[in-house]
């Protein structure tokens, strides 16, 4: 039995030796060496050793709670993992395969680990808000790696006046934000955002504000209402943000009309006013006859029409009888020059010295007349008819002989009748001004009211010179800029109007220097004429530009004098800039202080 047992072992073995069907007992492929090439916030990259007679790899990537991630086979060397975890211990499991039926068996497998990058949250902005001209303007400095910004903050709904959310998303650093109601309060909220996945958004950073503005015109009208045929003295303030307020609204105090007047010249209230099943804005007045007015705004809107010169604002009640109140204000006269001169009474026989005070509505203010202080004539001109006086606008009435004025004198001479009036058939014979603010005359055509009998006689008063030298022309000036300004291409244009004050000196015998002339730091120089009343200047360059005449950056400009008033117009210039036109169809003109 023993024998039979070995015997069966011994061919058993002998079969296993020698037959051709059955595997040799294979060697191992050597195990690959693998490493951690790169790593990012969710990807990570591996690299190994080629293995001799190795025809491919199979690998895994699993979690630190063992969970599989990925497994495969390649051909190739290295692997590269993506849409992991930040910050997170990865474990790379790979191993070398042989020939299907070669002599060596699958590798050991090699394990390597590694972990993912941890983003990083982006800095958050520092905020800081101010308030200009009905605009609020929020900004902060660049935040490092953030590519943009996120932004919230709540406005009231125009229609419903609920609150509502405003959201986007910037590049820019700053955010401008208008038609915001006066006196509320906003909080605007902002986050950091990054493309790059290293960074997450920032922690979100806010900034308050209060929406305010800024007085800049105020004028004196006449408010008067449809419906109560009433007119009312009132107070109107422009603000900045082209907003209004009518103060003392229907003369009624602490009851005012605030507006807004868009780009057409349309009104919207702008206060916390209710509104009716229709639409229209309930204003409460403050006037017991009539407490409260409805306004529209759509179908028949309000219209604002003027400057702080002049206007006129229709507004358009619509609860009473549909009519239009309606308010307008009368320009407010600008002193454009005086002079001192002799007043000459030819009632008298006495000369009395006077100054004149000229307005730019051809207004005059002669000042003390007849040498006593507080009496005062003033008159009104018209010069398209030889500087006829037309008016005396403080007379105490009009008779048939002329306005009466007092004079302040005592005795018969304490009032003067005043012709006005000019007629060229009997020029000794009527009230006139001529000339300007460096000479000239007024004649008056006077009666004296107590001298019995009297006769009608001329009264004179004289100032200033006969002729101007180029030395008249040295000293102050405020002027006035008018035209069009290129913006960004040849198709867009915006009107620009300057105001301000200027330097003129003299150069030589008979040039004269316009320091600084409009912006720029650049002198220009102009030769005077005085025969023919011009200053020529050459094209000059100014920086990068150059100024001339608009007919060609070669061509000068002539600006015009006029001796009487002392101004100087240059009209139709430009600044040329590469051989195109800077500005278009632009008018300065000089008036000396």
């Amino acid at each position: 039995m023993k024998f039979a047992v070995v015997m069966a072992c011994a061919v058993a073995l002998g079969f296993t030796s020698c037959s051709d069907d059955d595997d040799p007992i294979k060697s191992t492929l050597k195990e690959p060496v693998a490493s951690n090439v790169s790593e990012s916030v969710s990807s990570l990259s591996f690299r190994w050793d080629k293995v001799e007679s190795a025809t491919q790899y199979g690998y895994e990537l699993t979690d630190p709670d063992g969970n599989l991630v990925a497994r495969d086979v390649t051909k190739q060397t290295s692997v590269v993992f993506t849409g992991l975890r930040p910050a997170t211990t990865y474990t790379l499991g790979v191993w070398a395969y042989s020939k299907l039926y070669g002599d060596e068996g699958t590798s050991k497998i090699a394990t390597i680990t590694a972990t993912t990058a941890a983003t990083q949250p982006l800095a958050t902005p520092a905020l800081s808000a101010t308030v200009a001209a009905g605009v609020a303007s929020v900004t902060w400095e660049p935040v490092p790696n953030a590519t943009s910004y996120s932004y919230s903050y709540m406005v009231p709904d125009k229609a419903t006046g609920a609150d509502q959310e405003v959201t986007g998303e910037t590049a820019d650093t700053f955010l401008e934000i208008s038609g915001l109601k006066i006196d509320n309060s906003y909080t605007v909220t902002v986050r950091a955002l990054s493309t790059d996945e290293a960074y997450t958004e920032s922690e979100p950073a806010s900034v308050e504000f209060t929406m305010t503005h800024k007085e800049t015109w105020k004028v004196e009208g006449t408010y008067t209402s449809a419906h109560l045929a009433k007119s009312f003295p009132v107070t109107m303030i422009a603000y900045d943000d082209n907003s209004y307020t009518l103060k003392a609204w229907y003369g009624v105090d602490y009851y005012n009309f605030d507006f807004a007047v868009d780009s057409n010249g349309l009104i919207t209230p702008n206060g916390n006013y209710e509104r009716n099943a229709d639409g229209d804005y309930i204003i409460p007045t403050g006037v017991s006859e009539m407490p409260e007015v409805y306004i529209s705004t759509d179908s028949n809107p309000s219209v604002f029409t003027g400057t702080e010169r002049s206007g006129e604002i229709t507004i358009r009640t619509c609860n009473y009888d549909n009519g239009a109140d309606s308010f307008v204000w009368k320009p407010s006269r600008q002193e454009i020059w005086r002079v001192h001169g002799t007043y000459h009474s030819a009632v008298t026989g006495e000369d009395y010295n006077e100054t004149l005070i000229a307005y730019d509505d051809n207004t005059y203010i002669l000042q003390p007349w007849y040498g006593v202080t507080g009496y005062d004539l003033e008159f009104k001109a018209d010069p398209a008819n030889h500087g006829s006086v037309d008016e005396i606008m403080n007379a105490e009435g009009y008779y048939d002989n002329g306005y009466w004025a007092n004079t302040g004198l005592a005795g018969d001479y304490y009032g003067m009748y005043i012709w006005p009036g000019y007629d060229k058939n009997y020029p000794d014979e009527c009230s006139y001004i001529e000339g300007g603010r460096t000479g000239g005359e007024l004649r008056l055509y006077v009666y004296a009211a107590g001298v019995a009998g009297a006769s009608w006689s001329v009264d004179t008063f004289i100032w200033g010179k006969s002729s101007v030298t180029i030395d008249d022309f040295v000293g102050e000036y405020s002027y006035v800029t008018s035209g069009q300004e290129f913006v960004t291409d040849y198709t867009n244009w915006y009107d620009f109007d300057y105001t301000g004050n200027y330097t003129v000196t003299k150069s030589g015998d008979d040039s004269l220097v316009f320091d600084g002339f409009y912006w720029t730091d650049y002198p220009l120089v102009g030769k005077v004429d005085m025969e023919n009343l011009t200053i020529t200047f050459q094209p000059q360059e100014a920086g990068y530009y150059i100024f001339a005449s608009s007919e060609g950056e070669n061509v000068p400009m002539v600006a015009t004098i006029d001796m009487q008033n002392l101004t100087v117009t240059f009209d139709d210039w430009n600044m040329w800039y590469g051989g195109y036109t800077y500005f278009y169809k632009t008018k300065t003109v000089f008036t000396k202080l």
